[in-house]
């Protein structure tokens, strides 16, 4: 559609269930190793910018991204064959 911008973004997700402090754990040792020189310049190499958020922030985006996507997808009219 036009005026429609698509990006792919990674993040990891963990059960619904899983304690808050472990989430920050899990978290804060991603933030640590994406954080690395070595391995920035290494996924900057391969076209991929390395944008830390926080736990919210992706979830926040992942919602975004489904009310974006299902309202195109209605609007559109695709159906899955």
């Amino acid at each position: 559609m036009r005026g429609y911008e698509s990006e792919i973004w990674l993040g990891l997700a963990a059960p619904a269930a899983t304690a808050p402090a472990l989430i920050d754990q899990i978290n804060q040792a991603v933030r640590k190793a994406l954080s690395s020189p070595e391995l920035v310049t290494r996924l900057q190499g391969q076209g991929i910018d390395v944008l830390l958020s926080t736990p919210a922030q992706m979830r926040q985006r992942a919602l975004d991204d489904l009310k974006r996507w299902g309202d195109i997808i209605r609007t559109a009219g695709i159906k899955l064959d």
